[in-house]
């Protein structure tokens, strides 16, 4: 299984917490892909920081949906750097492939779109459709 964090700000407004929820729901139906997305997935109440660097540090890839605020988030700074650091790929994802994610109902569609995002990246993605 493939472990894929998912990194974002909420800072610019062009990313909601709904928009995640939809995104993961689309996402949720490739089965060879585990997506982790912090507020929909952090379940450690004590340390969720730690939580976070846990699940990046064991992540294949980082995919930052790029918005106009990820550059003034110090969270998503962080992000970046601790995969650059780890020598994990990191993945720029347009906010409109986010929104032709989240519009495709045909799980054959939705995957073609992750292949595409991962083949971009110089990756190989199992055949599912």
């Amino acid at each position: 299984m493939i472990k894929v964090f998912i990194s974002y700000t909420f800072r610019d407004k062009q990313i909601t917490e709904n928009i995640l929820k939809q995104l993961y729901s689309s996402l949720a139906k490739i089965s060879y892909i585990e997506f982790y997305i912090d507020i929909l997935h952090n379940d450690n109440n004590i340390n969720p920081q730690e939580e976070v660097i846990d699940r990046l540090t064991s992540s294949d890839s980082v995919w930052v949906i790029r918005t106009d605020g990820i550059i003034e988030s110090p969270w998503v700074m962080e992000e970046i750097s601790l995969a650059s650091k780890n020598n994990i790929p990191i993945f720029y994802i347009e906010l409109s492939t986010i929104y032709e994610i989240i519009n495709e109902n045909s799980i054959c569609s939705i995957n073609e779109k992750v292949k595409n995002i991962i083949y971009k990246n110089g990756f190989n993605t199992p055949q599912l459709c």
